[in-house]
């Protein structure tokens, strides 16, 4: 009796050792992934001259509001159910490998800042206005920018990339709860903590554009109702997105497999 909870007792600390190995990976690269669309419009206004799509207090806003709940319900997330059927972890594999970096920067980070730009490049466009022929109204103070039609066009498109980041990111919250498995199998709502997170996270949101006196700290304007009906499909593409990405990796590793097999027998 004593060497069976011995062996049970082993056998869930390997589970927890392993559940928590997941989780590092799973919170680095949800945050991994946000600051992508948070850099690349630096780079965009300095390389190509485009106004800049992401103000430093909106940065803030992100790192310190928006993703901190969502992530710390990603730290927590339960064991999935194949943990236990997978072979050992090479020791010397690093906890942060090329993997991890290409679906965080080069997929997940890229896929939310082409996103972004779409809904702040469709606002100036639905406006008559070319974003790379205006004034440089990112440099103006914003009561300032809210004084001309391209300025007030500047502030809502920003507003847009704002509100844009929060929405991807929630797809992206979902998408990294695994890393080659279904979302299914661990139960869409089963992580409380993380529904909790986003939940949060979009009445963060919410608050900071309709709340007048967040929205001038922060320098942002309310959005019409319809705004919020493209901005809803940022989620649902970046999960898909990323199912298809697990599905093609998946039968690489499946073909692999057969192949290896076919060709021992």
């Amino acid at each position: 009796a004593e060497l069976v909870r011995l062996y049970d007792f082993l056998l869930k600390a390997i589970e927890e050792g392993r559940a928590i190995y997941d989780n590092l990976r799973k919170f680095i690269t949800y945050i991994f992934a946000s600051n992508m669309p948070e850099v690349n419009p630096f780079m965009a206004m300095s390389l190509l001259k485009i106004p800049l799509a992401l103000t430093v207090p909106q940065i803030l806003a992100i790192d310190l509001g928006t993703d901190l709940l969502p992530a710390l319900g990603l730290g927590v997330e339960r064991p999935e159910p194949n943990v236990m059927q997978r072979p050992p972890r090479n020791r010397n594999k690093p906890l942060l490998d090329r993997s991890l970096f290409m679906r965080a920067f080069m997929f997940l980070g890229l896929l939310q800042t082409a996103l972004c730009y779409i809904g702040f490049f469709y606002v100036f466009f639905a406006r008559g206005i070319n974003p790379l022929q205006i004034d440089r109204v990112d440099w103006l103070p914003y009561s300032d920018r809210l004084l001309t039609v391209q300025g007030r066009a500047y502030v809502l498109a920003t507003t847009v990339f704002h509100a844009g980041v929060i929405m991807a990111q929630i797809g992206n919250a979902y998408a990294c709860r695994t890393e080659r498995g279904h979302v299914r199998y661990l139960g869409w709502v089963r992580n409380r903590s993380l529904t909790a997170g986003v939940l949060a996270s979009v009445g963060i949101i919410l608050t900071l554009i309709y709340f007048q006196p967040l929205a001038y700290l922060f320098e942002l304007l309310p959005l019409p109702i319809q705004y919020w009906a493209g901005l809803a499909l940022f989620a649902p593409i970046m999960y898909i997105a990323d199912w298809f990405r697990r599905f093609i990796l998946n039968w690489i590793e499946w073909s692999r497999r057969k192949r290896q097999a076919e060709e021992k027998s």
